[in-house]
C-alpha cells in the first residue's frame, strides 16, 4: 500500500506547463486571419484606387497652338502615336500602337500619379499608381478584370491573387507581425493561413465557414499541432517539448479531459473529470507501471503498481489513508486491511502454498494467526508480548487445543482423537501432571508427580495408586 503521489505530482506539473504553452499557441491563428483580411482589403483598395486613376479624361479634339495645351506625336505615315495634354486639370500622356490603338497612359490625378498599360483590344492589363496609401500595381485579365494586386501601405507590403469571379484566392503580405500567406476558397473564405510570427512559423487550416480547424506551429518549446471543433475551440493538442511528445484532449468547455505524456523517464496517461480533479492516471517510471484512480475532490482512492518485487493494489479512504492493500511477491500473494488510523490490522497471505490469516492490534503486534498446513488447519492466539497463549489445530489424529503460559510453555491441552477425547494439564517445567481421557475401556483420570510418575489413577473400577 505504498503511495506513488510524488510521481503523480510530477506528471501533473508537466501537464500544467504544457497547458500554459497551448494557451499561448491558441492565439497564433489570429494573425493568419488578420493577414488574410489585410490582403483582401489591400486588393480592394488598390483596385478601386487604380481604377479611378486610369479614367483620366480624354483631351479635346483640336487646339490652334502647337504646344501650350496639346502635344501630338505622329509617325512618318501621319498616324497619331502619342498625345500629351491636360484635360480637366489632369496631365495625361497617351501612347498608341501602329494601328492607332491606345496602349499606355501616364497621368497625375487628384489621388496621385498612375500608369496604365492596355492590350491590342484596348483592355486595361496593368496599372501602376502611387497615392496617400502607398504605391500599388494591378494586373488585369483579357476581360479587363483585376487578377493580381501588389501594394505597399503603412501596414506593410502585400500581394493578392484574384479569381475570375473577383474573389481574393491568395494573399501574401509582410506586416509588423511577420510574413504571411493566405489561401481562400471560391466563396472568399480563408481556408489556409501560413505565417511567421515572433513565436515562430505557423500553418492554419479552416473549414468552409472560415473557422480554424487545424493549426501547426513551431515555437521555442517545440512543434505544436492544434485541432479545433466547429466552434473554433481547440479539442486536441499535440506538442513535442524537451521532455518528449505530449497529447492533450479537451471537451467542448475547453477543459482538458485526457493527456498522454511520452517522456524518456515516465510516460503517462491522464483521464480527468469535468472539474479536472477526479479521474485516472496511468504512467510508467523506472520502478514500473502504475495506475491511480481519484475521486471527485481529487483524493487518490486506488493505486495499482507493478515493480520488481511484484504487482500491488492499494485502496484508500476519503482522507487519503490506506485501508486495503494487495501485493504479490516471490513468497506469494498478501492482502492487508487497515483501520481508520491507517494501521494494518489484518493480513491474508499464501506463503509456501500455505494460506495464512494474521490479525494485529493497534500497535501492529500479531495477536492471532490462522494457517492451513499440509497436516491441517491451525489457529494461534498471542498476547501483547507476542507469546502464543492458545493454539487450536485439526490434524490427522483429530482436533486439539493448547493453552500456554506467559513464557510460551504449554500448560493445558485438549484433544479429540480416534481413541477418544482427552485433557492434559502440565506444570511450568512441561511435565504432564494430570490427564483426563475417554477410551474404549472407559474414562480415565491420571495424576502425576513432578517427575512424571503416575501417583493416582481413577477409572470405572475405582481409584488406584500404582
Amino acid at each position: 500500500m505504498n503511495s506513488y503521489t510524488p510521481s503523480l505530482a510530477e506528471l501533473e506539473i508537466r501537464l500544467g506547463k504544457l497547458e500554459r504553452q497551448n494557451r499561448r499557441w491558441k492565439y497564433l491563428g489570429f494573425p493568419f486571419r488578420l493577414l488574410g483580411r489585410s490582403i483582401f482589403l489591400l486588393a480592394k483598395v488598390l483596385r478601386k484606387r487604380l481604377s479611378a486613376a486610369s479614367t483620366a479624361a480624354t483631351p479635346a479634339a483640336a487646339y490652334d497652338t502647337l504646344v501650350v495645351h496639346r502635344l501630338e506625336l505622329r509617325d512618318k505615315a501621319g498616324k497619331l502615336r502619342g498625345l500629351w495634354s491636360v484635360a480637366d486639370g489632369v496631365p495625361v500622356l497617351w501612347l498608341s500602337d501602329a494601328a492607332g490603338q491606345r496602349r499606355a497612359a501616364l497621368g497625375v490625378t487628384a489621388l496621385g500619379p498612375d500608369l496604365n498599360l492596355y492590350d491590342a483590344a484596348g483592355k486595361t492589363r496593368a496599372a501602376l499608381a502611387v497615392n496617400a496609401a502607398g504605391p500599388g500595381l494591378v494586373l488585369y485579365d483579357a476581360a479587363g478584370e483585376p487578377r493580381a494586386t501588389l501594394g505597399v501601405t503603412a501596414d506593410g507590403a502585400g500581394l493578392g491573387l484574384v479569381d475570375a469571379a473577383g474573389e481574393l484566392r491568395a494573399a501574401l503580405t509582410v506586416l509588423a507581425e511577420g510574413p504571411g500567406l493566405g489561401l481562400s476558397d471560391a466563396a472568399g473564405k480563408l481556408r489556409v493561413g501560413l505565417g511567421i510570427m515572433a513565436e515562430g512559423p505557423g500553418l492554419e487550416l479552416c473549414d468552409p465557414a472560415g473557422t480554424p480547424r487545424a493549426a501547426l506551429g513551431v515555437t521555442a518549446e517545440g512543434p505544436n499541432v492544434v485541432l479545433s471543433d466547429a466552434a473554433g475551440k481547440g479539442r486536441a493538442r499535440l506538442q513535442v517539448v524537451a521532455d518528449g511528445p505530449v497529447l492533450l484532449l479537451s471537451d467542448a468547455a475547453g477543459k482538458t479531459r485526457a493527456g498522454l505524456d511520452a517522456t524518456a523517464d515516465s510516460p503517462g496517461l491522464m483521464l480527468l473529470d469535468a472539474a479536472g480533479k477526479g479521474g485516472a492516471k496511468l504512467f510508467v517510471t523506472a520502478d514500473g507501471p502504475s495506475l491511480g484512480l481519484y475521486d471527485a475532490p481529487g483524493k487518490p482512492r486506488a493505486e495499482l503498481i507493478v515493480t520488481a518485487d511484484g504487482p500491488s493494489l492499494g485502496l484508500t479512504d476519503t482522507t487519503g489513508k490506506p485501508c486495503a492493500g494487495l501485493i504479490v511477491t516471490a513468497d506469494g500473494p498478501r492482502l492487508g486491511l487497515a483501520d481508520i488510523a491507517g494501521k494494518t490490522r489484518a493480513q491474508l497471505a499464501v506463503v509456501a502454498e500455505d494460506p495464512q490469516l494474521s490479525l494485529y492490534d493497534a500497535a501492529g503486534k500479531t495477536r492471532a494467526v490462522l494457517v492451513v498446513l499440509a497436516e491441517g488447519p491451525g489457529l494461534e492466539l498471542r498476547d501483547d508480548a507476542g507469546q502464543p497463549r492458545a493454539g487450536l489445530a485439526v490434524l490427522a489424529e483429530g482436533p486439539g487445543l493448547a493453552l500456554n503460559d506467559a513464557a510460551g510453555k504449554t500448560r493445558a491441552g485438549l484433544g479429540a482423537f480416534a481413541d477418544g477425547p482427552g485433557l492434559e494439564l502440565r506444570d511450568a517445567a512441561g511435565q504432564v501432571r494430570a490427564g483426563l481421557g475417554t477410551f474404549a475401556e472407559g474414562p480415565r483420570l491420571v495424576l502425576n508427580d513432578d517427575a512424571g510418575k503416575t501417583r493416582a489413577l481413577l477409572t470405572e473400577d475405582g481409584l488406584s495408586r500404582p
